[in-house]
């Protein structure tokens, strides 16, 4: 936890040290397909020495994306529906858990490391889906 949770830190200051506009769409999708990379090498690693390094991109870019993307929905919207458009938004933590239901079924049945990494893989390709289909992602 404390080495992803270094990367969490270096990831949110490179996101605060940015503070770019143009291409933040493009370096989100970018971000969230890389990020399945380590979750699937921690997943299937059995070296400690390989699971560190891996945890530690996976917090710094889990940390980017996320910092990187409530940054990008409040600036986008205006100041009459931030409060909508937040609730929205806070929604999907609070949907979150159904995913988690059919993950531990999986794993429960296959086995954790195959649960976590065909996840993290399945999360990679949709998004890569959504940049090559969404124009409205990629051009933000």
């Amino acid at each position: 936890m404390a080495v992803s949770g270094c990367g969490a830190v270096i990831g949110s200051l490179l996101v605060a040290a940015a503070a770019r506009s143009e291409g933040t769409g493009r370096l989100l999708l970018g971000m969230t397909v890389l990020y399945g990379l380590p979750i699937v090498g921690v997943a299937l690693s059995s070296t400690l020495w390989v699971t560190l390094p891996m945890l530690f991109l996976a917090g710094m870019l889990g940390a980017a994306f996320m910092s990187g993307n409530n940054a990008l929905v409040q600036h986008r919207v205006t100041d009459d529906v931030r409060g909508r458009v937040m609730g929205a938004y806070m929604l999907t933590w609070g949907l979150m858990p159904l995913g988690s239901l059919p993950m531990g079924m999986i794993a429960d049945r296959i086995g954790t490391s195959v649960a976590v990494a065909g996840g993290a893989i399945i999360s990679s390709v949709l998004t890569v889906i959504l940049g090559l289909t969404s124009s409205a992602v990629r051009d933000v």
